[in-house]
């Protein structure tokens, strides 16, 4: 559905989003959702304000998605952007 519409990326939290909070693996659920993702052609990013950047790195690197190396500073724009910039997608 959202490839149809023309999504082309996804730019996702991680805590309670991906994974619960503080846990280190995702549900079937969620894995699922990213592998039909992937399978449409639409790429998916994390973009988080954890301050626990290897957490991140490691589970990004789980799930094979990318991930903005850093906190995001979220509600602040620049790490959603960092995030499209590594997607090479526009807002």
């Amino acid at each position: 559905v959202l490839s149809e519409r023309g999504v082309r990326a996804v730019v996702t939290d991680l805590d309670n989003t991906l994974v619960g909070w503080h846990k280190h693996e995702a549900t079937e659920e969620v894995t699922a959702w990213l592998l039909g993702l992937r399978e449409a052609g639409i790429g998916v990013c994390i973009a988080s304000n954890t301050r626990r950047v290897p957490r991140l790195a490691r589970i990004a690197q789980t799930l094979d998605i990318l991930h903005v190396p850093q906190t995001a500073n979220k509600p602040g724009t620049s790490g959603l952007r960092h995030a499209l910039r590594l997607l090479n997608a526009e807002p």
